[in-house]
């Protein structure tokens, strides 16, 4: 197959072929992890018909139960690594075993969004949380 110059395709191949060899290997693995993660399209495991899905960065999803039961908090599934856990809307206290990589990200998201999770809690109103980048 022949992939024309100056073509976004060609442009990603050359930087492809111009990486250490090491760099290569760990985006293909990236790559596989993506595609893998595309097929089931929904973090894998069995979320309740109660929770429904309020924001998605970085790889984590956060649900929110609309049946409003329990103590004020979200569910967080990290899909990378397959970890869920859960944030404590009153204390701020994360659970869950989620890597020192992604628990500053995940609380850096939540004291930013911590007003309209419990707007959302106190109202009884599920809605999307803009996106966060």
């Amino acid at each position: 197959m022949i992939i024309p110059r100056d073509t976004e395709e060609r442009l990603l191949l050359d930087l492809f072929n111009d990486m250490p060899w090491m760099e290569r290997e760990h985006l293909l693995e990236y790559a596989k992890k993506l595609a893998k993660k595309a097929q089931t399209q929904s973090c894998s495991r069995n979320v309740p018909e109660s929770k429904k899905k309020i924001a998605e960065f970085c790889d984590v999803e956060v649900f929110m139960d609309e049946s409003f039961n329990g103590a004020p908090s979200v569910d967080i599934n990290y899909m990378d690594d397959d970890v869920y856990g859960h944030i404590d809307l009153t204390t701020g206290r994360i659970s869950g075993d989620f890597s020192k990589y992604v628990l500053p990200v995940i609380e850096a998201w939540f004291r930013e969004h911590k007003d309209i999770l419990v707007s959302m809690w106190d109202n009884k109103r599920i809605e999307l949380v803009p996106a966060w980048e």
